[in-house]
C-alpha cells in the first residue's frame, strides 16, 4: 500500500508539471546565489546555509546543499579545490533538484576533460529518452557515451522527481532495490533528474 501512492505519482499533472519547473527554476536561484558566496577560507557548511537564506527569500525552503571536496562534507574552502554541490529545495510541496561542480582557481586539464564528457553525454541522453525505455536503458546510454569519451567510469542514474527527492516506489521490507530499478520506466508526464557523478 506504501508504494500504490507512488506509483500514481510516477506521471505527473499539467498542475505538477508547472510547479515542479518553478521549484527547480526557484533552486537554480538559490544554489547560483551560494556559487557566488564562495571564496578561499570559506568554511564549507556556509554554502548550505546561503542556499537556504536565499530559499526562504524565494517562499520555498531548502531542503539540503551537500557540497563535498575530496570526499568530506566539512572543511575550509581552499584556492584550487574543486567540489561537488548537490542541491534540493521545495516549492509548494514539491522538490526542485540541481547540482554543480565548482572550482576555486584554473581547473586542471582532467577535470576539464571529464566535464566536457559529461555535458556531452547528458545531453545525448536526455536527447535519447522517449515514453517506453527503461530507466536502466537511459544509465547504459549515458555510460558508453561517456566512454567513447574516453571515461571509462562514467555513471549516470536517472530518478523521479515530485513530492519527494525520489519520487518513485521504493523497497520497504525484504525486497531487493534491483527489481524496483529495474522496472522503472519513461512514461509522458514522467519528472525526473538524471544524477551523473565521477565519483574517485
Amino acid at each position: 500500500a506504501i508504494n500504490t501512492f507512488k506509483e500514481i505519482r510516477m506521471v505527473k499533472t499539467e498542475n505538477e508539471i508547472d510547479i515542479l519547473r518553478e521549484a527547480a527554476h526557484r533552486n537554480e536561484i538559490a544554489l547560483d546565489y551560494a556559487i557566488e558566496q564562495i571564496e578561499p577560507g570559506l568554511p564549507l557548511g556556509e554554502i548550505e546555509l546561503a542556499h537556504a537564506r536565499k530559499w526562504g527569500e524565494l517562499d520555498g525552503r531548502g531542503k539540503w546543499l551537500i557540497a563535498n571536496i575530496h570526499g568530506l562534507n566539512s572543511g575550509i574552502i581552499k584556492s584550487g579545490d574543486w567540489m561537488k554541490l548537490d542541491s534540493v529545495g521545495v516549492y509548494k510541496g514539491y522538490h526542485g533538484d540541481v547540482g554543480r561542480t565548482v572550482m576555486i582557481g584554473d581547473p586542471p586539464y582532467e577535470l576539464v576533460r571529464r566535464i566536457e564528457a559529461n555535458t556531452k553525454a547528458s545531453r545525448l541522453t536526455y536527447e535519447a529518452i522517449r515514453p517506453g525505455m527503461k530507466f536502466t536503458e537511459a544509465s547504459k546510454i549515458f555510460g558508453d557515451l561517456m566512454k567513447q569519451e574516453g571515461v571509462e567510469r562514467g555513471f549516470g542514474s536517472a530518478h523521479n522527481v515530485g513530492l519527494e527527492h525520489t519520487d518513485q516506489p521504493w523497497p520497504t521490507g525484504s525486497e531487493q532495490l534491483d527489481s524496483f530499478v529495474q522496472d522503472l520506466t519513461f512514461e509522458n508526464g514522467t519528472v525526473f533528474t538524471l544524477d551523473m557523478p565521477y565519483n574517485e
